[in-house]
This record gives structure tokens, C-alpha cells and sequence, in this order.
């Protein structure tokens, strides 16, 4: 009798662990039927001006867990070390403006917190200068937003001087270069470029300066 009570426990426990690998390899997380929280994911990666805000971001829920599901966003500087963004718990998140470049994820727990899983990460890539590199001590630009042109004024400098205008959107790409001289003010239109933040380097032989300019 006791070796037949061995063997039907032996058997038992078998088919226990057989069914417990089953329900693993299937995607349920327990004994209880629960199926493995499986994260939804967070948009989009994007590309900004320096000290400007991004859009809005977006995730989409988990499936999988137990509902009702919950969230925390996170920030990180170097896509390394995450910490909670304070009042980060919903769907959507809308970050402030931004001076350097910065990593966004999600964690979606399912019902108590009992299980998590982690979203996509997502770049907010700032392109552009610092304040201290937007300096226009020799050079006023105007109006500024525009909605078509700027006029750039040169002050105190050689009208003849020659000097080499460069206009950058806010990937960094270069979307005008040419040079002017024999006057302090120059008219440049902006018509051909799409509303956003560009900025404008101006070169002369002993001095570079650069301005922010918005087109409206």
C-alpha cells in the first residue's frame, strides 16, 4: 500500500510539473490561468531644437496580465539608468522643453503590481546650440519669428568685409549658404523652408556668430 502511495505521488508530481512547463510555454505566467503580461509600446523617437518641448508622447497598453493595468514613464540621459517621472502614470506623457538629448519608456504592471513589463525605448534627440553659443553681439536679425524674410543687420563691422551666411534646420542640415558684402544689411527670405526653428551662423574673417531664428 505505502509503495502504491509512492508511486501515485510520484505520478502526480510529474504530471503537475508537465502541466505547470505547459502553461509556461503557452504564455500563462501561473497556476491560475493568468497569461504573461507582454508590454504594449511608447511613439515616437523625435528629433528637436534645443530648449524646446517635443510632442506629445503615446503608448499603447499591454495585453496579457491581469486588468486593470497601470503605468509609470521614465526618463534617462544616458539609456542606461531610468528613473519615474513624478505624475508619469497615464497613457500619455507631455515632456517639458528639453536642453539635451533624453530616453523615454514605460512600465505597465498588471492588476496590484503583481507582474511588469517594459516598453520600447523611445529618443528625443535636441539638436542645436546652447545659450551661450546663441550669441548676436555683432549682428541683429529681424523680424524674428518671420513668417517670410529677415533682415540681417551687421553693426560695427567693414560694410565691405565679406560675410558668409549659413542657415541649419533643427536636424543639423544645411538649407542655405552664400555670402554677402558692401552693405550692413542684407535681406534673406525663408519662403522656400517650412515653418520651424532654424538657426543662422554668420561668418565674417575673425568671428563666428549664431542666431535662432523662427519661421512662422
Amino acid at each position: 500500500m505505502k509503495k502504491l502511495s509512492a508511486i501515485v505521488f510520484i505520478l502526480l508530481f510529474a504530471t503537475s510539473s508537465m502541466f505547470a512547463k505547459t502553461m509556461v510555454m503557452s504564455g500563462i505566467d501561473n497556476l491560475q490561468g493568468n497569461p504573461i503580461l507582454v508590454p504594449g509600446t511608447v511613439a515616437a523617437s523625435q528629433n528637436i531644437a534645443y530648449n524646446t518641448a517635443p510632442q506629445l508622447l503615446t503608448a499603447t497598453p499591454p495585453t496579457g496580465g491581469t486588468p486593470p493595468y497601470s503605468y509609470m514613464w521614465q526618463s534617462s540621459l544616458d539609456n542606461d539608468t531610468f528613473q519615474n517621472i513624478s505624475g508619469g502614470t497615464a497613457l500619455i506623457y507631455q515632456p517639458g522643453a528639453l536642453t539635451v538629448t533624453t530616453f523615454y519608456r514605460q512600465v505597465q504592471y498588471s492588476s496590484g503590481k503583481v507582474d511588469s513589463a517594459y516598453t520600447n525605448t523611445i529618443t528625443i534627440h535636441v539638436y542645436g546650440l546652447s545659450v551661450d553659443d546663441l550669441v548676436q553681439s555683432n549682428h541683429r536679425v529681424y523680424p524674428n519669428p518671420t513668417t517670410s524674410s529677415i533682415t540681417l543687420e551687421i553693426l560695427g563691422k567693414n560694410p565691405f568685409e565679406k560675410i558668409f551666411v549659413e542657415l541649419y534646420d533643427v536636424k543639423g542640415d544645411k538649407v542655405l549658404s552664400e555670402f554677402r558684402m558692401g552693405s550692413d544689411k542684407y535681406k534673406l527670405s525663408l519662403a522656400p523652408f517650412p515653418a520651424g526653428i532654424y538657426f543662422l551662423k554668420v561668418k565674417s574673417s575673425d568671428k563666428q556668430e549664431t542666431v535662432r531664428v523662427i519661421k512662422q
